[in-house]
């Protein structure tokens, strides 16, 4: 499912391990909401948590 895929990719942004400074990070992490938001149907049963969640950090 979907979903969990933009959870793995978000913890994979936050965890940094390809070293990016913080603008890199924040940028591939709004990169990835702004994903999620324009595919949010995509997540289903899981689509109200995806737009909680897309909601509260749409101001990293």
């Amino acid at each position: 499912m979907v979903a969990y895929e933009w959870v793995d990719k978000a913890s994979s942004i936050l965890n940094n391990k390809i070293g990016l400074d913080a603008a890199g990070v924040k940028q591939s992490y709004q990169e990835l909401l702004t994903e999620m938001s324009s595919q949010l149907q995509k997540a289903g049963t899981l689509s109200t948590a995806i737009d909680n969640f897309i909601s509260k950090d749409s101001g990293v």
